[in-house]
């Protein structure tokens, strides 16, 4: 074939080439920047997780150990009041008033990490346990706030008992009154200490177990998280035999009586290490 017939065809080739790798390049490099993207998203969006289940971690056991100290501290006022009471019960005296009190000591609040509302978590149950753990925790600390002026209550109770006496003397009666004001007071303090804080250790000891479960290897988290609460994925129900997702308050209590001998044993070795701590101090 004459050469002067493919110059052009040869030409025209080259030109084709040029002009495909002049479209392709661009195109590649917009797919591969698309890839990055994707990619680099779902490996930060995974470190976010990570992270927000380390906050969570360190939050819940804060606020564990706040509880446990706090459990201690009031149980410590309640057994000063006691042993306040038991001495002005050991006054015979027709004359003697009783004037005696205790300080108040330095109870402080419940620790509280105030952006739980606010973390982003997958985990339908995590989410609902935060947000009522920190209602709980907000509640438990205004009564905590308002104990010092209980008490102060109390005591001024007594002094304006005190000073209504002054012209018609009765110090039996008053060290009565005063008795009984210490004793309710005593009384209450205790019940606070093994009951109402008490509950709140519950649903924090199942955040912090069940947390601790989806914290665990990639697979080892994921199948716990798609076993309790379904999975999105059509793909992974048929694989697996997981179930679609479930939001609801009933799955939430399903989660709990799983969680329930676990969330047991560990009150009980924190209830005895405070124990222990107490008899040391």
């Amino acid at each position: 074939m004459d050469s002067s017939i493919l110059e052009p065809i040869i030409v025209r080739l080259y030109h084709w080439q040029d002009l495909t790798g002049a479209f392709l390049g661009p195109f590649f490099a917009v797919i591969l920047s698309g890839i990055s993207y994707l990619v680099g998203r779902k490996i930060e969006k995974g470190r976010q997780e990570t992270e927000t289940m380390r906050r969570i971690e360190v939050s819940v056991t804060y606020s564990l150990n706040s509880i446990a100290t706090m459990q201690q501290k009031l149980r410590l006022f309640a057994g000063s009041l006691s042993r306040l009471v038991v001495e002005i019960q050991t006054i015979t005296s027709p004359r003697e008033y009783a004037m005696q009190t205790v300080n108040f000591p330095a109870l402080g609040t419940i620790y509280l990490d105030e952006e739980l509302p606010r973390l982003l978590v997958n985990s339908y149950y995590l989410h609902n346990k935060l947000l009522w753990i920190h209602s709980g925790i907000v509640d438990v600390n205004n009564v905590l706030t308002g104990l010092r002026g209980d008490f102060e209550r109390v005591i001024r109770l007594n002094e304006k008992l005190l000073d209504l006496m002054k012209d018609n003397p009765n110090p039996p009666l008053q060290r009565a009154g005063y008795i009984e004001n210490l004793s309710l007071f005593a009384d209450e303090i205790e019940r606070f200490a093994n009951e109402d804080l008490l509950k709140g250790v519950t649903p924090l000891m199942q955040v912090k177990l069940y947390n601790d479960k989806l914290r665990k290897s990639w697979w080892r988290g994921k199948r716990t998280w798609w076993k309790n609460e379904g999975v999105n994925s059509w793909v992974i129900r048929l694989m697996f035999g997981f179930g679609a997702p479930a939001r609801t308050l009933d799955n939430i209590d399903k989660i709990d009586r799983s969680l329930a001998d676990e969330v047991e044993q560990e009150i009980a070795k924190m209830n005895e290490r405070g124990q222990e701590q107490v008899v040391h101090i």
